[in-house]
């Protein structure tokens, strides 16, 4: 929607006490302070309408002004709006000024999925893909004969990858070892929504391998905060990884060097790590669970894997709204 309003003077309460280090999670690092702008009560009320991004108890919404991205806050002036900006607006900008400025909700995260599976688990496969809330295409490995070697393990991996939809906006990677939630994709997508266009996560935290010390320490720091998130610095399971589709081709590029080498998930986790600088998200319950079967790559040693906290209900029962304070930050 298009909002008209007037530049005015603010109490500079903003400038003095809000750290724009602590809003990283805009998907920038906003200029301290905010310019208020004088608006209609009905356009505020407006504004108010949109789903929003929710940091320290505060709401954002995206914007644009002049063809830059901002975001816009409420004050306690029914009359007016505060603009989050990159730069100074300050500079260009004085009292009695008219801006014009696109503000829009947060856009609904489309997300694609594909199931990799060898042929020795088709009947495993074909239930996981029957009890998902759409199709999806099950790709399967071309050697007949289950392999612990890395490189045949990557080429099923990338296959599935590649069947990304070009459409959507992220795309997620089962294996077919797997049960899930109910409505899966569909509370993804709630999920992603909140998250936005940006990110690396995964639907399943593990028992097991890996060290489980800063894993345990994140799921009882979001569960005492009453949070549906929480995130690690890189990604530690293979289950259920979702990717942004249009980071897809790069990162399959940078992997496929390291495949023979690398285990299929943590290439993948690497590179979003290493070369994008992005931590890893997960998803708080898990919404993917292992369903015991005997590993086709040895795995079968040591404690048995399981998934921390598998919600085997509605995944679009879960309120994925419950962020950090500091919100969804992405950079690692």
């Amino acid at each position: 929607m298009q909002i008209t309003g007037v530049v005015e003077d603010g109490s500079g309460t903003n400038s003095r006490t809000v750290d724009p280090a602590s809003l990283v999670a805009l998907g920038y690092h906003p200029h301290p302070g905010t310019l208020n702008v004088r608006v209609t009560p009905s356009s505020r009320a407006k504004v108010m309408s949109l789903t929003g991004q929710r940091i320290h108890e505060i709401t954002y919404w995206t914007a644009r002004l002049d063809g830059t991205d901002c975001h816009v806050r409420v004050s306690r002036d029914p009359r007016t709006l505060e603009i989050v900006h990159p730069d100074r607006l300050r500079d260009r900008l004085v009292n009695g000024d008219k801006v014009r400025l696109t503000v829009t909700g947060r856009k609904h995260m489309r997300l694609s999925a594909a199931i990799m599976a060898h042929p020795v688990r088709t009947q495993a496969a074909e239930e996981l893909q029957a009890s998902l809330d759409r199709p999806v295409p099950i790709i399967y490995d071309t050697n007949p004969v289950p392999s612990s070697d890395r490189a045949q393990r990557w080429a099923t991996g990338r296959r599935a990858w590649e069947a990304a939809d070009p459409r959507a906006d992220w795309h997620l990677v089962l294996q077919d070892d797997c049960y899930v939630s109910q409505d899966l994709l569909a509370g993804l997508e709630q999920a992603l929504t909140v998250l936005g266009s940006q990110g690396l996560v995964s639907a399943y935290t593990g028992t097991g391998r890996p060290d489980q010390r800063a894993a345990i320490r994140a799921i009882d720091h979001a569960t005492k905060h009453g949070h549906s998130w929480m995130s690690l610095r890189s990604l530690y399971w293979g289950p259920a990884i979702i990717a942004p589709t249009p980071t897809v081709e790069s990162m399959l590029d940078w992997c496929q060097d390291r495949a023979a080498r690398t285990n299929y998930d943590r290439n993948i986790g690497l590179y979003y790590r290493d070369e994008v600088g992005w931590r890893t998200w997960y998803t708080l319950p898990s919404l993917v669970e292992h369903r015991g079967l005997p590993s086709l790559i040895g795995h079968d040693r040591g404690q048995v894997r399981v998934a921390h906290r598998f919600h085997a209900g509605p995944a679009t029962g879960v309120d994925w709204e419950r962020v950090p304070q500091s919100g969804l930050c992405v950079g690692a």
